[in-house]
């Protein structure tokens, strides 16, 4: 998470994370991202994808 602040969803739980918070999804979990605010916010994140 670079800038703003979302919420994550990992496999039936939340954590609401901001700027500068690296979290790990493991391969085949069920997950998500949204905006953690009402109004419009920027949200800036980043994905590392690996290949085994």
């Amino acid at each position: 998470m670079l800038k703003g602040r979302a919420t994550f969803y990992l496999d039936g739980k939340t954590v609401e994370a901001g700027s500068n918070t690296s979290l790990y999804c493991p391969p085949n979990a069920e997950h998500g991202i949204s905006n953690a605010k009402v109004e419009t916010v920027e949200v800036n994140y980043f994905l590392k994808i690996i290949f085994q």
